[in-house]
């Protein structure tokens, strides 16, 4: 018999003109040997910030699975959503709030007032006041459409209760297009409107198997297939329209392996893993707007090795578990980074980013650390130490881009040559009463670039807070009603957005709560409606991150549908 549910979960709206529905859909049948469920969302924020930035996003999932025996599945998934998004101007720094610049030192970014930024907007006269920065802008035809298919088959067998193994396919296949004309507010929108289309796909198949070996080791051994294709289309409507194409695929194989292990009857837990992946680089293929990339030697990036271990013991008679971990990682720069381009706003025209001899991201990284429970596990403690040698690293750059560059370029990804990055993790969790529940974390990072990242005596990684606090806390008011209360607050942190001189500008970390009510009402056995209302950035504090504005207070409620 066929057994199926389906219904609208949650339908919710409120502040920036914004309305979401989510519904879901699952049954079964052959007594559950087939299974299936589903489940769509429509969000759209109309309005948006300063009522200038609308959103939209659907999406849909499914997910089915059969079996063939109690032992043996075959089981599949899919997750589909395409997206628009309004997007705005850069800040800008025009002569007027460069005039307020101190004549040396850090700049303290101060942003010109929302009245003032209309002004600025619509063209005409406007008061800098004391402003160091023009925030982003509204732009009316500045967008971003892209969508994206994933799917999955896996095929499980397991042979006894010692051993089994896996077979798996995915697909992800992504497509955005940016889209921007002259109608904006800045000064560098383009005389023509123009269209960069962007596509990327992966095939990856993955065969692995798990044996229990013993009763210490739990082992995996596996393979993994990966090609990638990347294919960018760029294009203008001016009466001699400038056309660029680049095509490129790349595949990779990699070999891994994990034994996980336990001693002194579970005690003592110790994981070691290791992996090796080698690649193969297609050839590129331009057409359209001559590539500075014609006559360069193109190679696949080198073969990486990584390796990872861990050990947690936990401390007989007590509640303490110590952990320590180390290992190293690779990441191959992709094939944007090496090959792609864009129309550009700054230069007015289609620019190419990408340098094809980048060097992979390889980093080592070392943490240890504890945690302790306390009066029957109602208090957790946690602390952790952590230490990360940044041996290369790819970053997009401005700021300090050389200026006699091999392609020609003005801006764009090169090797950055690392850096290192150390702090320590502070966590806690208190749950005095099953009515109230309190976590809250603070990390503190220190990172620096062994290359000057701002000027030539400046080696802080920019836009980097050192200090990060967060806190939850859910109180249980009645059985049915309960508030929560969520801050994120970051220290300040500097930055120097294009056009700021190479000035250091000091922007003010981001401060922002919110508070959520929710009242259950029971409905049926294991059935709850929940009605909810949330109050975000209630404090209505002024957030510009990097320049770019966030909204102010606003609210939404909603209705929840629980089974």
């Amino acid at each position: 018999a066929l057994v199926a549910v389906v219904l609208l979960q949650r339908s919710e709206g409120g502040g920036l003109g914004m309305m979401r529905g989510v519904g879901r859909i699952g049954g079964g049948l052959a007594e559950d040997r087939f299974a299936y469920s589903g489940g769509f969302s429509h969000l759209n924020v109309v309005d948006g910030y300063r009522d200038g930035s609308p959103y939209r996003n659907n999406s849909a999932h499914g997910f089915a699975k059969y079996s063939f025996t109690p032992k043996i599945s075959l089981s599949g998934r899919v997750w589909w959503a395409d997206a628009f998004l309004g997007l705005t101007e850069s800040p800008v720094f025009p002569d007027s709030v460069v005039a307020n610049f101190p004549a040396a030192g850090n700049v303290p970014a101060r942003p010109l007032p929302n009245a003032e930024l209309t002004r600025f907007e619509q063209g005409t006269t406007f008061n800098a006041g004391s402003a160091t920065f023009v925030p982003a802008q509204i732009d009316p035809d500045n967008r971003r459409v892209s969508s994206f298919l994933a799917a999955a088959l896996i095929f499980q067998h397991q042979l006894t209760p010692d051993s089994s193994y896996r077979l798996s396919y995915q697909n992800v296949d992504t497509n955005r297009s940016f889209q921007d004309g002259p109608a904006g507010p800045g000064q560098f929108d383009p005389a023509f409107s123009n269209d960069s289309q962007f596509a990327g796909q992966t095939h990856t198949v993955q065969a692995r198997t798990d044996h229990r070996l013993g009763a210490c080791n739990q082992v995996t051994l596996g393979y993994e297939h990966e090609n990638e294709k990347y294919f960018n289309f760029n294009t203008d409507e001016s009466p001699s329209p400038a056309e660029s194409t680049i095509a490129i695929d790349q595949a990779s194989h990699a070999l891994f392996a994990q034994d996980q292990i336990r001693l002194l009857q579970g005690a003592l837990n110790v994981s070691l893993s290791g992996r090796a992946q080698f690649f193969d680089l297609g050839a590129p293929r331009f057409s359209g707007t001559q590539s500075p990339y014609d006559d360069t030697e193109v190679g696949p990036p080198p073969s990486a090795y990584t390796g990872d271990a861990a050990v947690a013991y936990f401390v007989r008679g007590s509640q303490t578990k110590l952990r320590v971990h180390i290992g190293n990682s690779f990441r191959a720069p992709s094939l944007f980074e090496r090959f792609g381009g864009s129309f550009s706003s700054f230069s007015g025209g289609f620019n190419y980013w990408g340098d094809p001899r980048l060097n992979p991201e390889r980093a080592t990284a070392f943490d240890s650390g504890v945690d302790q429970w306390l009066f029957g596990s109602k208090w957790r403690m946690s602390g952790t130490l952590f230490y990360t040698n940044l041996q290369e690293t790819v970053i997009f750059d401005f700021a300090n881009f050389p200026a006699n560059d091999a392609f020609s370029r003005f801006g764009g990804y090169r090797n950055a040559g690392g850096g290192i990055a150390r702090g320590i993790e502070l966590s806690t969790q208190i749950s005095p009463t099953s009515e109230t529940s309190i976590q809250a974390a603070y990390t503190y990072t220190n990172s620096d670039s062994r290359a000057p990242t701002i000027g030539a005596d400046y080696f802080q990684i920019p836009g980097l807070s050192r200090h990060i606090y967060t806190m939850a806390a859910t109180q249980w008011v009645t059985k049915r009603f309960n508030v929560t209360f969520d801050l994120f607050a970051a220290s300040d942190y500097i930055l120097s957005p294009f056009g700021a001189q190479g000035r250091r500008m000091i922007f003010d970390g981001p401060v922002i709560a919110d508070v959520v009510f929710r009242y259950d009402i029971p409905v049926a056995e294991q059935k709850t409606l929940d009605l909810y209302g949330k109050v975000e950035n209630v404090f209505d504090n002024d957030i510009y991150e990097d320049g770019y504005g966030a909204p102010g207070a606003w609210a939404i409620g909603g209705i929840r549908f629980q089974f």
